[in-house]
């Protein structure tokens, strides 16, 4: 993919400058439950040990990060995930080229706000097998998939991925809701994805955090300024904007992912994927 040849001289720098010190977070580990947990059981996951990806892992799961295309009105908010034979897609609504996708083995959802949430879009991506994760209003929404309800600050073993849920919540987007972004390790690459969110002390608070989707979008999620003060303060190796609109001047996009251009931390690289198709 293109974004990964542009921004693999980065990775390097990023990866070789930054001390240990800057990846002291801690990867999520598996359950010990002895039984898998039914779709709405929690587990609290064990205690993880610190761990930090190698240059070739952190640029394979980078590399397969896909930005999909929506033809949803308030943005382009899905991404999809191959690794190990396994896909994984987190608030797909709406795709172009929906038939030529892949079909899901998790589907994660942040909220049910119409252009993060489609039953249509989800029914078409599922088989038999197919795990949702988000949380307990969407769960009734959905008789295709077996579900697995989450809740700010709890984590859960859904089907082998494990899921922690980190509260994402703003003006538009009230905290007794209990709105998601996710915390999930692939290949030992530990993501974060924001969801609609301001920029909170949950947020500012995580810790080893290898790659962030985070959601940009004045007034209804992070401005380009709230994702430079999380960079500074969580050091994530990597950032990669979403939700935005390229070709679009109605939110002021633009604007804010020009600051984000301009202001992002030497320890993180900003890598810009290009919608697809």
């Amino acid at each position: 993919m293109r974004q990964r040849n542009r921004f693999a001289v980065a990775f390097c720098a990023v990866f070789f400058v930054l001390p240990l010190a800057a990846c002291t977070g801690q990867p999520d580990q598996p359950a010990t439950a002895a039984s898998t947990p039914s779709p709405t059981e929690v587990v609290e996951l064990s205690t993880p040990t610190a761990a930090v990806p190698d240059l070739e892992a952190l640029q394979q799961v980078a590399g397969q990060i896909v930005w999909l295309r929506s033809t949803n009105p308030y943005g382009h908010t899905g991404i999809k995930l191959e690794s190990e034979g396994k896909v994984i897609y987190v608030d797909p609504v709406d795709l172009v080229g929906l038939d030529n996708l892949p079909k899901a083995d998790w589907i994660l959802i942040t909220h049910d706000h119409g252009d993060h949430f489609s039953i249509k879009t989800i029914a078409a991506l599922s088989k038999p097998g197919t795990v949702a994760v988000s949380i307990k209003q969407v769960q009734y929404s959905l008789s295709s998939v077996k579900f697995f309800a989450l809740a700010p600050g709890e984590a859960v073993d859904a089907g082998g991925l494990q899921v922690r849920g980190v509260p994402a919540y703003n003006d538009s987007h009230p905290k007794e809701l209990g709105y998601l972004g996710f915390i999930f390790t692939i290949q030992g690459v530990r993501i974060y994805c924001s969801g609609d969110t301001g920029l909170t002390p949950e947020m500012q608070a995580l810790r080893g955090i290898d790659i962030a989707v985070m959601n940009v979008r004045n007034p209804y999620s992070l401005t380009g300024q709230d994702v430079v003060e999380f960079a500074r303060a969580v050091k994530p190796k990597i950032i990669i904007p979403i939700h935005w609109m390229p070709d679009d001047k109605t939110y002021g996009d633009q604007a804010e992912i020009d600051y984000l251009r301009q202001n992002i931390p030497d320890t993180t690289v900003l890598m810009e994927l290009e919608l697809t198709p």
